[in-house]
């Protein structure tokens, strides 16, 4: 089993968003093997007592100069945070268990294509490839295993609206590969 975590760089930009404010927009995942997840857990939790964080880890904390009062680093100097960052990565990088994956959209090209008229064409436009990539993922583990592979998408969705509209369009592609009932609710 492989657990494919998923969550996104901030909200998308709106068609109509001054884009040199924010170009692109992020969607990364990591996957991750049943054997792996738990070690990486109690990694990042050793890691988060060790250095005395309590909070949430999100990419913007470790900008310079970041001193929201909801980042548990505020305070800590830009060296400290850098090297958090580099601990971070080496768990993440030296776990065989675990494969790193992303879809970068750029807004203002985005927005071009037809298919692409609002925050939400855009963040399915960037989700959709990642969820992809995992089922291919599972299809090419699976041969190499000779055995089936299955595996679970965790997502932190922008919100309910989001849920209900994605939740959807992904419950209905795994329940028919599952051959589970179609009208399975999320």
């Amino acid at each position: 089993m492989h657990i494919l975590f998923v969550d996104e760089s901030g909200t998308p930009p709106k068609p109509t968003a001054d884009f040199s404010k924010q170009k692109y927009f992020v969607i990364g995942g990591a996957i991750v093997h049943e054997s792996a997840w738990q070690r990486m857990r109690d990694s990042l939790l050793g890691l988060k007592a060790r250095r005395r964080i309590r909070g949430e880890f999100k990419w913007r904390y470790f900008a310079p100069g970041n001193d929201d009062a909801h980042n548990p680093m505020r305070g800590l100097l830009q060296s400290e945070r850098d090297q958090i960052r580099i601990e971070i990565f080496n768990l993440i990088s030296n776990e065989k268990g675990i494969t790193c994956l992303a879809c970068v959209a750029d807004a203002a090209a985005a927005y071009e294509y037809k298919s692409i008229e609002n925050t939400d064409d855009l963040y399915h436009a960037t989700y959709k490839p990642v969820t992809e990539r995992f089922q291919y993922f599972l299809q090419d583990f699976s041969r190499l295993a000779h055995a089936k592979e299955h595996g679970v998408v965790v997502c932190d969705h922008r919100g309910r609206r989001t849920i209900n509209a994605f939740g959807s369009i992904t419950t209905g592609f795994y329940t028919r590969r599952a051959n589970l009932p179609r009208n399975t609710k999320t």
